[in-house]
């Protein structure tokens, strides 16, 4: 292509910025495991596990899971 005068991909790839991958403003948590003891005395319990992909959670943070738009605060 002689009309073009811009560098190689190779070298735009090789030399893009790409933003940090942390981001610490939205906090997302998917749900890899749901946790429910098979016991009487704690039949109404569920657990949630998984690993945290963005954000910071403190304790007595308000929680907004999707895609139910329920609000929890714990």
């Amino acid at each position: 292509m002689d009309w073009y005068e811009g560098s190689t991909l190779l070298h735009t790839l090789e030399n893009i910025h790409i933003a940090s991958d942390h981001n610490l403003i939205d906090c997302r948590f998917p749900v890899q495991y749901v946790i429910r003891p098979q016991k009487d005395e704690f039949h109404d319990f569920r657990g949630y596990s998984g690993r945290i992909a963005g954000g910071v959670f403190k304790k007595n943070d308000e929680v907004v899971l999707l895609p139910s738009g329920f609000t929890i605060k714990n």
